[in-house]
């Protein structure tokens, strides 16, 4: 039991290492041992049971859809908001946007004005 254990630790610990580099391959070599590790984990709390490691390991690709599923429920618009005429953003702040705006135009879309919508607190 305590080498199963000593074993997780390290390969969590070598996941969480590799993650720290900028390589893209060693990045991503860090996440696939934090997935072993996890695995690892199910596997040996479940006197070796592959499909409680399997299922451990997935809760990683649960992970991102809980946290969308508790944010979107927190941001709300607001009900009535009216488009008033704006200025378009200055060539610091877009500078590519003469040259989107004649993608667009050139696409068959037609300038009718610039509007936007004071963004408040959203």
């Amino acid at each position: 039991m305590l080498a199963s254990l000593l074993l997780i630790l390290g390969v969590g610990t070598l996941g969480i290492a590799l993650r720290t580099f900028r390589h893209m391959v060693l990045h991503k070599l860090g996440a696939l041992g934090i997935f072993i590790a996890t695995f690892m984990l199910g596997y040996f709390c479940s006197d070796r049971n592959v499909l409680v490691g399997l299922l451990s390991a997935s809760i990683w690709l649960v992970l991102p859809w809980l946290e969308i599923l508790t944010r979107i429920r927190n941001l709300r618009l607001p009900l009535e908001k009216n488009l008033t005429h704006q200025s378009p953003p200055s060539a610091e702040a877009f500078p590519d946007l003469h040259e989107i705006t004649g993608e667009i135009e050139g696409e068959g879309f037609e300038h009718a004005d610039d509007s936007g919508w004071d963004w408040d607190d959203y």
